[in-house]
Formats: structure tokens, sequence, C-alpha cells
């Protein structure tokens, strides 16, 4: 029987993200109404806040709610953030329309852009950063049930307490067989039956989420629908997938739910978009952070002396090898002082097949820890991507000891060139072994579009400014 034990509700989050979005529209409207007098010609600001900023303010917030961006858990973050910035565009793009045909001032539509640009930023920073904190602290999470074979649910269950922005909280398992779980755990378990499942309701749980195999026998199909009538939302996962989760769309076909399947392919047009993208954005960081190089340097000599830049070998695109740039994070005759490493510690050697890294490892220098901490060691690939070897997003440049030629799905990986950042490292997973951080890539590689390139990258700098890097 299953002990009713009640949760707790935060539907006042739902509020507190309407605030964040409201203050960040604010702050943005404060520093143009700020700045902008003081080089253009405007309208008085009583009538720039009645006429732009209160509508474009309370357009923003209504199509937020529609599109449901205010139902926070659930929503991965890369479709949040894509619908974040088209919602935000579609609303000051058409307000920008209207004033066009009002002929407004050109200070007027300058105004707008810039309000539009810090809007959306400024959303993006607030309320991935509350998220962040909420996720970190446990609150908010929304209780679901799980339904599965025991292995199913443990395994799924932990991929959701792996992954605390999905503010999904397994809270207790029904099974479809009378099976013991394998580890035991704090989370409740009974078996699938009506009486069950309307037991778990009646603790305030709406959400189950059923674990399927690739197509719903008969049986499964009745327990869908025994439990879509009684919760208010259910989630099937195909459990036996392999198939990128955002190269696929559902849809209908003569009444049958079917899903598409998309698999990466790069068009024209997108590929001289990213080009395009990869060339201004690393001449505009240079030319902006080059004192850093120099510090950097002056850092690294300092520090351990000569070579500052460290060199290897690294597959490209299409298998091409090349040679990637680093600033030196590590002693002299590194390679040398691994080898003497793994020989001499057992764990040490199981521990770097496993991650292809070690906790504390005694090679790097003093200044290599701090590069590493903020990425900075990565700053001299810029030129590689310059070169047209690298890109600034995509899966990170592997030695050539760490692919398999005859592995199809290692050479999936360098289907696209590499980049100084990707999927794997803004999961926000440091324990990350070396396969899951293949299978990352590969995820990449899969599901790649402009968004989720633009995704990374936001997600590259908050990495780097909170000194999460590894």
């Amino acid at each position: 029987m299953i002990n009713l034990i009640r949760y707790k509700k935060f539907r006042l989050l739902n509020l507190l993200f309407i605030f964040t979005d409201l203050l960040a529209l604010s702050a943005s409207a404060l520093i143009c109404l700020s700045f902008f007098p003081l080089y253009f010609q405007l309208p008085a600001a009583n009538i720039l806040l009645v006429s732009i900023i209160l509508p474009a303010a309370i357009c923003v917030l209504v199509f937020f709610w529609v599109k449901k961006l205010y139902t926070y858990h659930g929503i991965v973050s890369l479709d949040e953030f894509k619908s974040i910035v088209r919602n935000a565009f579609l609303v000051f793009f058409s307000i920008a329309v209207g004033c066009h045909l009002v002929n407004v001032e050109i200070a007027v539509l300058l105004f707008l852009s810039c309000f539009a640009v810090l809007s959306i930023l400024f959303i993006l920073i607030l309320r991935f950063g509350l998220k962040h904190y909420l996720s970190q602290k446990g609150i908010g999470e929304v209780p679901v049930v799980i339904v599965g074979s025991a292995a199913q649910v443990e395994k799924f269950a932990a991929h959701l307490i792996y992954s605390p922005r999905l503010f999904m909280r397994p809270a207790y398992f029904l099974l479809q067989q009378d099976e013991t779980l394998l580890q035991g755990g704090d989370v409740p378990h009974a078996s699938f039956s009506i009486e069950n499942c309307q037991a778990v309701k009646s603790l305030g749980i709406d959400t189950l989420i059923y674990l399927s195999k690739a197509t719903l026998p008969e049986v499964e199909n009745t327990q869908v629908n025994q439990a879509g009538s009684i919760f208010r939302e259910i989630y099937i996962v195909n459990v036996d997938s392999r198939l990128g989760a955002l190269s696929t769309q559902s849809a209908n076909l003569a009444g049958y739910s079917s899903v598409v399947v998309r698999f990466l392919s790069f068009k024209k047009g997108q590929k001289v978009i990213k080009r395009a993208f990869d060339i201004v954005i690393s001449v505009l960081f240079i030319l902006l952070f080059w004192p850093v190089y120099l510090i950097v340097t002056i850092l690294v000599v300092i520090d351990s002396g000569l070579p500052i830049v460290f060199m290897q070998q690294r597959y490209g695109k299409d298998g091409k090898i090349f040679k990637v740039h680093k600033f030196r994070s590590m002693k002299l005759g590194s390679p040398e002082m691994l080898d003497e490493l793994l020989d001499s510690i057992p764990s040490a050697r199981e521990n770097y097949n496993r991650y292809r890294k070690l906790p504390n490892d005694p090679r790097i220098t003093a200044i290599g820890k701090t590069l590493r901490r903020f990425s900075l060691d990565e700053l001299p690939q810029i030129v590689n991507v310059l070169k047209g070897e690298m890109s600034l997003i995509g899966p990170r440049p592997y030695t050539l000891d760490e692919l398999d030629g005859d592995n199809l799905l290692d050479m999936e990986i360098l289907k696209v060139a590499p980049g100084i950042t990707g999927w794997w490292q803004v999961m926000g997973r440091n324990n990350t072994t070396f396969n899951e951080r293949k299978s990352l890539d590969q995820y990449y590689v899969r599901n790649w579009s402009l968004w989720m390139d633009a995704y990374i990258l936001f997600k590259s700098l908050w990495v780097v400014f909170s000194g999460t890097g590894k």
C-alpha cells in the first residue's frame, strides 16, 4: 500500500519568472532612457514609455504566457532559449514595423532596437540564472510518478536527478511487473494498477512518465489509457530510442501517431552563415581581447617558461589531421610524467581510461589551473578557427588515439569541424566519462542547428564567467 505523503506545490514560482522578465524589461528600458538622449534627439521619456516601452513589455509577457514559457518544469533549456528569442524578436519586430508605417524618426527605431537587444539578453541571463539557483537548491521540483520495469525506472530516475533543470523529481515508481528494485533507494514503489494510480494522484502528483518500448503492445496501450483518465499530464518515453531528441518531431499520419526524423544535413546557406559567424566573431574577439592574450602570455612565461603555446595533432572534419593550439597549462615533459604516474598507480590508470583526465593532476602548472578554470587555455584556438580547421562551436577536437576509424559512431563525430566549445562542455557535467562525452558530441552532430549553436555560445559565456570550466 502506498504511503500517502502530500507534496507542496510551487505555483508561485510562475509569478517569480514573470517578475524576473519584468525586471529585465525594466532594466533595459532604464538603460536606454538614460543613454540614448545623450546622443540622439528623442521624444520625451513619458511618450516613449507609453508608446513603445509599455506596449512592448505587455506583449512580451503575454506572448510568453501563451507559449507556456511560465510553465517551468519539463522544458529543455535549448527549446526554452529558442522560444524566448523567437517570440521576443517577433514582438519587437512587429512594433518596429508599426513604427515604420507611421513614419517615426530613425532615432526612435534605433532606441527600439537597443531596447529589444538588451531585453532579450537580460531576460535570458535572469531567467537562466534563476533556474540555475532554484535547481541547485532543489526548489520548485515537480513530483512525478514513473511507470516501467524495475531496471527502466531506476535508470530513468537517475537521469532526471542528473538533469535538475527539468525540475522533475521522481516521487513514486509503478512497476509493470511484480519486481523488486535493483538499487533500492528512498523512492517508494508499487505495482501498476488503477487503485495505485488513484492513490498516487491523491498525493497531488499530476504528472506520469510512462517508459515504453519502440512500439506499445496491447497491455501498454491499456495502461496508458487507464493512467490518462487519472493524471493531467503523461509523458511517453521510448527507452529503446537512439535517435537524437532534437532531430525528431511528432506527426499525425492518417490518425496514427508517428515520429519524423531529420538527420543532420548542412544546407549551403547554413554553411555560409556558420562560417561567416566564425570569422566575424573570431576577428572581433582578437581585436577586443588582445590584452588578455598578452597578459596570459606573460603569466605563462613567468610561471613555467617557454614554450607558451602547446600544439598537438587532432582529428578535424572528415578525419583530416591538424595541429590544435592551446596556451600551455602543463609542465614540460607532461607525457612522460603521465606514463610514470599511470604505471605507478593502477587506480590512476583506471580513472584515466574512464575519464581521460586525472583529478588533481600534478602535471598542471599553478597558472594552468586558473587558465583551465576560466577556459583561457583555449584562446589560441581562434587561430585554428580563422584557418578553417575548427569552428567556434562543435565536437571537441579528439586526439589520434581517441577515435576508432572502424567505429561508425566515432566517425559520425567527424562529419563537422571540431569546436572551441560544444554541447558536452556546457552540459554542466564535470564528472562525465569519456564515452559519455563522445555520446554528447554525437548528439550535437545529429541535432545540429543554428539555434543550437547560439544556445551553446550563450551557455559557454556563463561557464567562462562563472569559472566552472575544467
